[in-house]
Formats: structure tokens, sequence, C-alpha cells
């Protein structure tokens, strides 16, 4: 498998990227109940410890262990020291005692809790061992203990070379080598619970099997953690099949790569295809070797599970796949906050809506994978931060091998509003229905006419005629602009928005004959208060203002446009946008005068991907009010010289920073 990952990706990331050694991630499982740790403890020689990095300062007072006794009924007891030890460099116990509890093998059988005789203060990020070793009485080969672990070097469903959890925990056995006793590395992932001081628990719990049944509008996802970049070359998971009547009707079984927003990282994969769905007969894992590998750069992310059957009319019972994993959530297990060790890979969601929607997260309950992957010291990624062979977050936009960014809807999908067609995306074709009210006309002969034109590409056309009041149906694409004319009362503009609605349009005739234009607006004047140091403002008016003399004096002015600070000067100011003005001297007051004040009912503010500084209209304004057809990753946040704060409404005369994932208009909805 990494002779194929080196032939497909290997000439490309020499160039880009350099690597560490192969490794694997995931969540483990065991089809069996479980794996005895080996070897026994029926030696005051042996020794074996469960290595851990802690994920958290915090202070440990306890310590499950899951244990299997043997021994004999006249023994008094036999006694075990359980300690807290640091880690050598290779993560062996050090032997330094930290502190240590006692336990007894005689009276235990499953969870056992040691209680240390005074808590152990843990450090993040710094690697631990709980040591069990012989304290006292009676060990020999009928009268010993084992650890027991979920999985296990020779077992079927066995941990891979690499642990799992990313070297977060493992088990270690001390004992004879030649004619010395050394500490020896088992690769298997041990049972137990770590209790802390305030009674939060973290550990590895040994369940009885979690199945969830994938099919039709039925998925499921698992959240992952990537601490660094990575590149990944296979994808597994461990799968059954639950039986029943017309098995031959499964589809495949689909798996793909999204962010934590539910947008697409990669296009959808064949982890099993039914031709080869009884070769051997599940469960058991099944593994998908990348043609190209999958650059991850560290971060959240989720693997999607979904099958395209669909039920049979009248069909109660079906062969539907079925994810495997491990839960806390059975009697006899003892429940802790998250199933995973320190969090990773911690929770599921389910979706009943294909994966448009999902429920959770489930913390209670892991499904198991794996992904081999290497580690990248750089990222290989197109201009706009997208990793090779994977979707942007600018939809339909997909990073291909040679790092361009193309098209590609079926893969990476579209933004609201937009529906994929031959891989771009193009606006949802939507009607609404608007009625034309004519006023003011005292000619009964003359019919007033109104006229609609749909402003955008391939634009349709639509046309009219009635007296005082008529209707009609406009379509075209969402959020396209829709410019009304009448033979009696100028012209005025409306949008299509994302959902079917009536509007009514007003024209106010004279005589039977087109208005003339109206009087002049008076204009309003206002002013802004400038602090000392950085401030967020705008200016609540329409269009340009004038700047009158205001005794503000060596004003430096920014805006943000397209990803970048711009220059503005007391010319250069308009309405609704944002602005950066710092006083290097003192408060100050910027008067101005302009057209018409900016009200919430006429804001219109266009947005780049990315950060954007907007401005506020006249009062305060709800922010959800004017969002329109944008997606808000952040924001809106306002402050000063030194600290933002996030807001839920605009309020005239301040600026803030907006963040939006594509292109967009604010708009009132």
């Amino acid at each position: 498998m990494l002779a194929r990952f080196a032939a497909v990706c290997g000439i490309l990331f020499l160039v880009f990227a350099s690597f560490s050694f192969a490794a694997t991630l995931g969540n483990d499982y065991t089809a069996s109940n479980y794996a005895v740790a080996n070897p026994a403890l029926n030696s005051a020689s042996l020794k074996e410890a469960i290595t851990f990095k802690a994920r958290e300062n915090a202070s440990l007072s306890s310590v499950f262990l899951y244990v299997n006794p043997f021994v004999s009924t006249t023994n008094e007891s036999l006694l075990f020291k359980v300690s807290v030890q640091g880690a050598r460099a290779d993560g062996a116990p050090n032997g330094v005692i930290q502190n240590y509890g006692l336990l007894d093998a005689k009276t235990a059988y499953g969870w056992n809790q040691v209680q240390l005789l005074s808590p152990v203060g843990l450090t993040t990020g710094v690697t631990y061992n709980v040591v069990i070793e012989y304290f006292s009485g009676k060990i020999d080969a009928n009268n010993f203990m084992q650890l027991l672990s979920v999985s296990g070097v020779g077992q079927p469903d066995s941990r891979w070379a690499v642990d799992l959890k990313e070297g977060a925990i493992n088990t270690w056995a001390y004992g004879p080598n030649g004619n010395v006793s050394i500490w020896s590395l088992q690769n298997k992932t041990p049972i137990f619970v770590l209790v802390y001081s305030d009674g939060r628990t973290v550990g590895q719990p040994w369940s009885d099997k979690l199945t969830n049944e994938v099919y039709a509008h039925l998925w499921y996802s698992q959240r992952f953690v990537v601490p660094q970049a990575i590149s990944v070359s296979s994808i597994g998971a461990f799968v059954g099949l639950s039986f029943g009547v017309n098995v031959s009707r499964n589809d495949d079984l689909w798996v793909q790569i999204r962010y934590p927003n539910n947008t697409a990282l990669t296009p959808f994969f064949v982890l099993i295809s039914r031709s080869s769905l009884f070769s051997p007969t599940p469960p058991r894992w099944f593994d998908l070797n990348l043609n190209a590998s999958i650059v991850l750069p560290a971060g959240s992310y989720d693997l999607v599970f979904q099958s395209r059957y669909s039920l049979y009319s009248g069909l109660s019972v079906v062969g539907v796949y079925q994810l495997y994993g491990l839960t806390d959530a059975y009697s006899g297990d003892y429940r802790i906050h998250n199933v995973t060790y320190g969090g990773q890979n911690a929770y599921y969601r389910l979706s009943t809506k294909n994966g448009t929607a999902w429920d959770g997260p489930h913390v209670d309950a892991d499904l198991s994978f794996r992904m081999t992957y290497q580690n990248l010291t750089t990222v290989p990624a197109c201009s706009d931060g997208t990793p090779l062979n994977s979707c942007s977050l600018t939809m339909p936009l997909y990073c291909t091998t040679n790092g361009t960014l193309v098209e590609r809807a079926s893969w990476c999908g579209c933004p609201m509003g937009k529906i994929p067609s031959n891989d771009s995306c193009v606006f949802t074709q939507i009607s609404e229905n608007y009625t034309c009210v004519f006023s003011g006309s005292t000619n009964s002969s003359k019919s007033e006419n109104c006229y609609a034109a749909i402003a955008s590409i391939n634009a349709t056309f639509a046309r009219f005629g009635c007296f005082n009041t008529c209707s009609m149906t406009v379509s075209g694409p969402v959020d396209a602009s829709v410019i009304w004319t009448s033979t009696c009362g100028g012209t005025t503009t409306t949008r299509l928005g994302n959902a079917s609605e009536s509007k009514t349009i007003y024209f106010t005739c004279i005589n039977g004959e087109e208005k003339p234009p109206a009087a002049p607006l008076m204009g309003v004047s206002s002013s802004a208060s400038i602090l000392a140091g950085w401030n967020f403002v705008s200016f609540p008016v329409s269009g340009a203002l004038v700047a009158k003399d205001s005794g503000c004096a060596n004003l430096k002015m920014r805006t943000y446009r397209n990803g970048k600070y711009e220059t503005a000067n007391l010319f250069s100011l308009k309405g609704g946008e944002g602005y950066l003005i710092y006083s290097a001297a003192m408060a100050c007051t910027l008067n101005y005068d302009a057209v018409d004040y900016l009200t919430p009912s006429n804001y219109s503010q266009p947005l780049v991907a990315g950060w954007n500084l907007i401005g506020a209209p006249s009062g305060t304004t709800l922010f959800a009010n004017l969002v329109g057809n944008c997606a808000v990753s952040s924001g809106p946040w306002t402050g000063g010289s030194s600290t933002v704060s996030k807001s839920t409404s605009l309020v005239s005369g301040k600026g803030y920073w907006v963040k939006v994932a594509s292109a967009c208009t604010l708009r009132p909805a």
C-alpha cells in the first residue's frame, strides 16, 4: 500500500512537502468482548504499565483498571501496587514514583478503583505511566492477575502498527529479555479511566458493540482531529451487514471527508462495492487505498458515511450496512465523558436528511475508523489556501493535483440559491407574484401600463397593461434585480428573494401621463465623534458625503477592500461602508453633509469572500434582518483602539467587521 502511495504521489510532494514516517489515526474496535493483555502478572519480577499523555492540567486522585484475576481461595490476599510514574524519552516508565495505591487481586474483577494516597498533578502534554507491579502475598502460576485491552496484536481486528490515538495511550510490559529485564512496548489500547480530584473522568472504556444502520436518508459522520498537517493515503472502517430479505439490493457504501461546517472537502469515495461485500463475510475492516492522497491541515473534520440504497415499498426488513463502534452506555461499563481518550475522534452525528442537517453530537460513543497518513511540514495548496485534491470553502471550486482551482459542483456543491449545472453553479429559478398599483390618474380613458425586466444573464422580460390595479408573475434567478417602469410613474427596482412571495409596486400618475421628477431632497447634516486612537466608524447616509471643517486635524483613515487595507480621505468617504479612523492627539468631531439618511429598508452593501468592513444604517438594526443571501461565518464585531466585541445589532455611526464564505450582498430580507 505504501509503495502504491509513493508511486502515485511521491513526485508531487517531493516538490511541495516533506514527510515523517507513515502512521495511522482513528478509533479501535474489538469484535470479541476483549483481548487479554500479555504477559500475565504471575511473578514478582513482572510489571505492566499504561502510558498516557496528559491532555490538560489536572489533579489525578484515582485510577480505574479493568482486570481479570486468578487467585486461589486459600490465598489470604494478593496485593499489587498501582503507581503513577513519569516517562523516559521512549515513553516507558522512568521508575520515579509520584504516588501510589494498592489493589487486592483476590477481591478484584472487572472495574476496580485504586485510590492514590494523595493526588498527583498532571501537566498538559507530559507523558505519564500507571505502573502495576507485585506488592505482597502469594504470587505464582495459580495466583496472578491480567489487565485487559480492547484490541491487540494478532487479533482479527488488531490495531495497526502505530497507535490509532496518535501515541496518546499504549501499554508496556516489563520482563526478562535474555539475562536482563526490560520494558517492551505492547502496542495495545488499554482499558482504564483516570479520575480527577474535581470528579471529572477521561479514559478508554470496554463495551459491547455499537451498531448504526446506514441506508437511504440515514447518514452518519464521525468527528476526528488532526493535530498537524497530514497526507492521507487510505481510509477504512469496521462494517457489518444487517441481513434480511433481498440483501442483494444493497448499494455501495460511500465515504467523504467534510469540513465542520458541513461543506465537502473531498468527493464521495466507494469504500465497499456490492461486488466485494461478501468476500469475506462481514463484519470486518474494509480499507480503501486512495489513488491520490488527501491533504488535511491541522484541525477538525467529519468522516461521512452514506449508502444510496432506498427502502423498497412493503419490505420491513432489508439488508443494510452497519457501522460498528464502542460506547460507554451499556451496563457494567464505567461511564466517562468521552469514549476516546483525550476527546480526540470522540463523537458521532446522525443525519435523517441525506446529510443536509445533523443531530448530536453523541459523545457517549465512537464509530470505528482508521486512516493511514504521513505528517507534512508544509501544506501544498492552491492560491486560496485549499489543500490539493480538496474542495474549497468557496463553492464550487476544487483544488486539483497541480494546484489549479477549477469549478467542480458535482463534488463540492453549490452555495444557497444555486444548483449544479455542468460542474458550475447557476441561480435557482423562482417565481414571485407582483401587484402594480396606480393612483392619481384622472384620465379614466387611459390604461396605465406596468413593465418588468429581469436584470440578469439571459434576461427574461414581461409586460402587461391594466387600469388602476393588476397583478403578474415574474420568474427569474434567485437574487436577480427586477427593474419596473410604467407609463406614468417612473422607475423602481425590487429583487427576487430566496422564497416565493407577493410584492406590491406603487406608481403615482398625473392625469394619465408620466409623473415629472420629484423636488430635490433638502439633505442632511450630521457629525461623527472621533476619540483619540483608532475608531470603528461609519456614516448612516446614502452615497457620498461632504466633510466640513470640524477641528479634526491629521486624521489617518483606512478602509478594507478585497482582503487588504486601503487608504481613505475626507473626499472619498461613503455611506454604508466601515472605516478605521485614527486621531493621534485628542478627541474631535467630524461634521459632514449628505443627500439623505441610509435607512434599513434601502440598505445594500456588497461583500467579498473573507473579511469586510461595513457601516450601519440610521438607528439600531438587528444584523439578522440584513443578512440577505450571505453565509456569515464571523461577526459583526465592533470596538475601538484595543478591543473588539461581538454585536447582534448595527448601531448608527459605528463600523463593523463581518466575514462571509463567498461574495454576497447585505440587504433586508
